[in-house]
């Protein structure tokens, strides 16, 4: 009776043991390809649509406003003025 446990269990661990590898493999088949994917979507933007992007980078352009920014009145506890408003420019 010891012997028949011991093959079942042997099969067992064959079975648990044949199906690790095949995991593992599927698994790296997967991420194999999610990255092959990731690497034609770069090369396809910076190949295909590289001029574009260039030509809009090169299109962008900053300007400056230059705007009133409030920042408010402080006071001390005797009502005088400590900081007032000053026109400056404004970051944006």
């Amino acid at each position: 009776m010891k012997f028949l446990r011991s093959s079942r269990r042997n099969r067992r661990n064959s079975n648990q043991n044949s199906l690790i590898p095949f995991r593992l493999n599927f698994l790296f088949v997967i991420v194999f390809l999610l990255f092959a994917a990731l690497i034609a979507q770069l090369a396809y933007l910076q190949i295909v649509n590289g001029q574009k992007f260039s030509s809009e980078a090169a299109n962008n352009d900053t300007y400056t406003e230059t705007t009133n920014v409030q920042r408010g009145m402080m006071y001390d506890s005797t009502g005088k003025l400590i900081v007032g408003n000053n026109s400056s420019r404004a970051i944006t």
